[in-house]
């Protein structure tokens, strides 16, 4: 299945911009390595990926080799997250993250997003190692800056875990949006490494052909609210007790709380990613580790059906 989901996203036809608009742009940017340009320290947006652009031009790799590599890095990461959650139900895990609806496209557009948000999935996975956990997300942040993110609310939920505050604070934002999302465009756009990457979604109108509805995005906070609203069930309900979920799930709150906030904005989507890469995890982690459930092979089954159907439909 590893080899199938990097081979399957690695080589495809990039050059069909009906489908891979991005992949287009990320090959031009490889070609001009090819060409002869070199690595500019100073102008890297993330020198994580501009290294590794440098670095595969200098080998002489063609743009489909470039590109399986980037599906290794973007695809690899994630296997390990499955296989360090749960020896036993690894596949299950990793199932439930290759079949989310925004797996595929951040593979084959949202390339260096996608490569930094599997770091830091794995990063979250290994935060018992203070070595492996920070060297991981500083990895994660040199792909691509606004992982920065979830990482700090990681850290701020392993300092002080508290679901129901995050929970409120969840709740809060939705109505908050209204309010100050224009506000907070404003300070974002005065921070410069957000403001370089962003104009485009923060400012300008969103182009219909790619984006077709702008404003109060409900059907995303109802995507974005079912590992909320499955959490609070197994945390509540069932009382389920696990340090690593209560830690992602706090994350998961804090970061889609920023969301909410700005999700009135031109391809919110973008930053709604950060962190509905975590929502695979947290959809599949309760039903695998909590003892009460019994025949939970056909509840996680249905579970892994409903997610798949949700994917195609969408």
């Amino acid at each position: 299945m590893l080899l199938f989901c990097i081979f399957f996203i690695g080589y495809r036809e990039w050059w069909n911009e009906d489908v891979f608009i991005d992949s287009i742009r990320y090959a031009e940017f490889y070609i001009e390595y090819l060409t002869g340009k070199s690595l500019d320290l100073e102008a890297a947006r993330d020198l994580g990926f501009d290294v590794l652009m440098a670095l595969c031009s200098r080998i002489g790799f063609s743009v489909d080799i470039y590109f399986l590599i980037c599906a290794f890095l973007y695809v690899y990461p994630l296997y390990l997250v499955a296989k360090k959650l749960s020896r036993r139900y690894d596949f299950l895990f990793f199932l439930m993250i290759i079949s989310a609806m925004s797996f595929y496209g951040y593979g084959v557009n949202g390339i260096r997003n996608g490569i930094a948000t599997s770091f830091i999935m794995l990063a979250f996975v290994e935060y018992k190692n203070t070595y492996k956990f920070f060297l991981l997300g500083v990895l994660g942040i040199l792909f691509h800056k606004s992982v920065i993110l979830p990482f700090v609310t990681f850290i701020i939920s392993m300092k002080y875990t508290n679901v129901k505050l995050y929970l409120i604070l969840w709740v809060l934002s939705i109505p908050a949006s209204f309010v100050v999302s224009n506000l907070l465009t404003d300070v974002l756009m005065g921070i410069s490494f957000i403001a370089d990457r962003a104009d485009g979604y923060l400012n300008e109108a969103a182009d219909s052909s790619t984006f077709s509805h702008v404003g109060f995005r409900y059907d995303f906070l109802i995507y974005g609210a079912m590992p909320i609203a499955l959490g609070l069930y197994f945390i509540y309900k069932k009382s389920f007790k696990d340090l690593f979920y209560e830690r992602l799930f706090s994350c998961y709150m804090l970061s889609n709380s920023f969301w909410i906030l700005i999700n009135q904005v031109s391809y919110s989507n973008r930053f709604a990613y950060l962190s509905w890469f975590m929502m695979p995890v947290l959809l599949v982690y309760p039903f695998i580790y909590s003892s009460y459930m019994n025949y939970r092979f056909s509840k996680i089954a249905l579970l892994l059906v409903l997610h798949i159907m949700f994917t195609i439909v969408i």
